[in-house]
C-alpha cells in the first residue's frame, strides 16, 4: 500500500509540472497573438526609425549609471536598491557590460551563437534575515555556458543554457525569451515574456534546508526543478545626452517549489531597471 502512495504521488508531481509548464507555454502564445495583432497597428514612419536602427552597431568602451530595484521572496529580507556605475566594451565579437561578457561564435542572417560568462547574484548570508539563524551561507555563483539567438524584423528570440562552475549550487539554468520591438519615432518599446528551467541543485541550494538546519520553526526542505515565468518591458531611446537610456521592468512567478519554501513568502517578484550608457 505505501509502494502504490508513493507511485500516485510521484505521478501527481510530475502530472502537476507538466500542467505548469504547458500553462507557461500557452501564455506565451497569447502574448505573441497579441503581439502579432497589434503590428497593423504601427505607422510608416516608424519604419523608416526601425531601418535606421538596423545600422551596424557603434563600437568601442562606453561608461555610464545603472539604478537597479528588485523585491525580494525571501523572509524578512529587504528588497534590494542598487546604485552603481557602469562601464563596458561592445566589440565586433566581444560584449563586456559589468559581470556579463559575450563572445559570438557564429553570426549568420539574424542568428547568433554566443558563449556567455556572467557573476550571478543570488544567495544569502545568515545575518540578512532570522529566518537563515542557524543555516549555512548560499554564495553567488560565476556561470558559463551558450546562448542562441534569432532577429527577424522586429522581433528577437533567445535561448540560453548557464551552469555554475565555481560550485556553489552545481546548478544550472535554461531560458528562453520573445520579444517584439515597436518604433514610435526616437523610441523603442519591446514587450518579452520569458520561461526559466532551473535544476534541482540550484533550486535546493538556495531554497532547501537542509536536515541539520531544520529547527521547530524552520522545517526540513528538499527543492525540486522549477519552472519560472516572466513577463517584461523595456523602453529605450538615444535622446538624451547623446547616449542611451534604458529602462527594463520584469514581473516574474516562481514555481511552487521555490514558493513553497520555508524559506520564502512570495511566489512572485518584481524589478526594475534603469541605465544610461554613452561610448567615450
Amino acid at each position: 500500500m505505501l509502494q502504490i502512495n508513493t507511485h500516485i504521488s510521484s505521478v501527481s508531481f510530475w502530472s502537476t509540472k507538466i500542467a505548469v509548464f504547458l500553462g507557461h507555454i500557452f501564455t506565451v502564445f497569447l502574448l505573441v497573438s497579441t503581439f502579432v495583432y497589434a503590428e497593423g497597428y504601427e505607422s510608416k514612419p516608424t519604419e523608416i526609425v526601425h531601418k535606421n536602427s538596423e545600422k551596424k552597431q557603434q563600437t568601442g568602451f562606453f561608461y555610464g549609471a545603472m539604478l537597479a530595484y528588485k523585491t525580494d521572496i525571501y523572509k524578512g529580507v529587504n528588497n534590494d536598491f542598487m546604485a552603481l556605475p557602469a562601464i563596458g566594451y561592445r566589440g565586433e565579437n566581444i560584449n563586456v557590460l559589468g559581470p556579463l561578457v559575450t563572445y559570438s561564435l557564429i553570426k549568420s542572417e539574424g542568428i547568433e551563437f554566443s558563449s556567455l560568462l556572467s557573476y550571478r547574484f543570488a544567495g544569502y548570508d545568515t545575518s540578512d534575515s532570522d529566518v537563515f539563524n542557524g543555516m549555512e551561507d548560499r554564495d553567488a555563483s560565476l556561470d558559463f555556458g551558450f546562448a542562441l539567438s534569432y532577429k527577424k524584423d522586429k522581433w528577437a528570440a533567445r535561448l540560453g543554457i548557464l551552469h555554475d562552475i565555481i560550485g556553489s549550487s552545481n546548478g544550472f539554468e535554461v531560458a528562453g525569451s520573445l520579444g517584439k520591438t515597436f518604433y514610435f519615432g526616437p523610441i523603442f518599446v519591446e514587450p518579452n515574456v520569458g520561461v526559466s528551467y532551473l535544476d534541482n541543485q540550484f533550486v535546493d541550494y538556495y531554497y532547501g534546508v537542509e536536515s541539520f538546519e531544520a529547527t521547530a520553526t524552520r522545517e526540513s526542505y528538499k527543492g525540486e526543478f522549477a519552472l519560472n515565468n516572466k513577463l517584461g518591458l523595456n523602453i529605450s531611446t538615444p535622446i538624451f545626452f547623446k547616449g542611451f537610456t534604458r529602462l527594463g521592468l520584469a514581473h516574474t512567478w516562481y514555481d511552487s517549489s521555490i514558493s513553497n519554501s520555508p524559506l520564502t513568502d512570495d511566489n512572485s517578484s518584481f524589478s526594475a531597471r534603469l541605465t544610461f550608457t554613452r561610448f567615450f
